[in-house]
């Protein structure tokens, strides 16, 4: 057997993992990337033995921690997230679809082309929600030709793999990750180049400190002015409120006449949040302006979308079902016009709004998507019950699947959403 050189390879691997970081900043430029040096015992060229260090990219979706005793105002996210990995685990929640296009994204983007290995976030009945988070990225793998194989089927595949390997997670945390990482790369005979993908990653108590305290420098090292400016533009109304902000404000609050009605059917069907996608450069402009507004109202009243979610043949539909000054929602988090967009260019945020806003006295229902000629919309309650819930909670819908048109079934806000009904405004899911 060939003696490996680990200096040779140390080198390489330093280098993939600072090319990788390059690749993650144009596929998934709002994805985390952390480096952790990770050491393993092998020999050099002539035989002699040692300790090799070497680095290890990880990228991650979403970042948690655990610990309860910091200051995580700078970093209220990663406190938030603490509750997904339950969640994750009990099938309560799921990531869309678009954040498994980036990791496909990326990996297509490797100039050699990889195994993936699928690890099980140390779950002892993993078998049971594997599919539910992974079928859909094995999909993607699968329509462009990416081996793939299951950490736990791992061992008859590495004797003789050659390839670079790419460690796919859905919950990690330090010590599995670097042991899992250990662990492959002693049992490869000639080790390739790897690297590490989690969607929701644990940051150490350490870590965390660490970003927490480097945020408090940055800001201290902010000047007067800048604070200044922040303080005023959070003190409510922008000086760019439309003029007759309050009348619409009045109209949205009024709610329907029997909304009680309405608020039962979406309670029993389990319906917390409604979602609106959008341009995370349109965020700035959504603020200044106090809400979300439809185009034809931004139209007659010259407010600016920097980055518009609709073209033309869009607006020509809406106009001609009379949907012009309606503002859209989505039962669903992973919409599939929001794939369209992504292929544009466009850099999405998932809105999540209020469900409160479901029985405002003008809100409208609409069984599949509106902008499709054979929906029903209205704004009674038997509009409301003909909306097929369980069709709006599938996961990666397909084209083909019987669910993929009611599964766009949508909500429609006349005119106004004000800015107060957007409960993560400040922190948006990465599409």
């Amino acid at each position: 057997m060939a003696i490996i050189d680990y200096n040779e390879w140390t080198l390489r691997q330093n280098n993939y993992s600072d090319v990788i970081d390059e690749i993650r900043k144009e596929k998934m430029p709002h994805w985390g990337s952390f480096l952790y040096h990770v050491s393993i015992p092998g020999k050099d060229s002539d035989g002699r033995k040692n300790l090799f260090r070497f680095d290890i990219r990880q990228l991650f979706c979403e970042s948690f921690c655990v610990s309860s005793d910091l200051d995580y105002s700078f970093y209220e996210r990663a406190r938030e997230n603490a509750t997904k990995p339950k969640e994750l685990i009990e099938k309560k929640r799921h990531y869309t679809s678009c954040v498994y296009d980036k990791v496909a994204s990326f990996i297509l983007s490797l100039e050699e082309t990889p195994l993936v290995v699928f690890e099980h976030s140390n779950i002892s009945f993993w078998s049971e929600i594997d599919s539910f988070h992974f079928d859909y990225l094995r999909q993607l793998l699968i329509e462009n030709g990416i081996m793939f194989v299951d950490s736990l089927s791992l061992d008859k595949y590495l004797k003789n793999i050659s390839l670079p390997i790419v460690i796919v997670e859905l919950i990690s945390n330090n010590d599995r990750m670097l042991f899992n990482c250990e662990s492959i790369l002693k049992s490869i005979q000639t080790p390739n180049t790897i690297s590490y993908i989690s969607i929701l990653k644990e940051y150490e108590r350490d870590e965390m400190l660490f970003l927490i305290n480097e945020e408090k420098e940055k800001l201290l090292a902010s000047t007067s002015a800048s604070v200044a400016i922040t303080k005023e533009a959070s003190k409510g109304k922008s000086t760019n409120y439309p003029s007759d902000y309050d009348k619409l404000k009045v109209e949205f609050d009024t709610p329907k006449d029997n909304y009680a009605a309405y608020q039962q059917i979406l309670n029993d069907n389990g319906i917390t949040y409604l979602y609106h996608f959008t341009d995370r450069r349109n965020l700035s402009s959504i603020k200044e302006y106090g809400g979300l507004y439809s185009w034809k109202y931004c139209e007659l009243h010259g407010i600016h979308i920097p980055y518009p979610g609709g073209d033309n043949n869009s607006r020509l539909l809406d106009a001609s079902f009379k949907l012009e000054n309606y503002v859209r929602l989505s039962f669903c988090e992973d919409h599939p016009m929001s794939w369209r967009l992504q292929q544009q260019g466009y850099d999405l945020v998932l809105l999540k709004i209020k469900v409160d806003v479901a029985w405002s006295q003008n809100a409208l229902y609409s069984d599949i998507n509106a902008a499709d000629p054979r929906h029903v919309h209205g704004g009674s309650l038997e509009n409301l019950k003909s909306i097929d819930f369980s069709a709006t909670k599938q996961h990666y819908v397909s084209r083909e699947s019987p669910f993929f048109k009611k599964h766009q079934a949508e909500v429609m806000i006349k005119t106004f959403i004000p800015v107060d009904c957007i409960v993560n405004f400040d922190n948006p899911d990465t599409i």
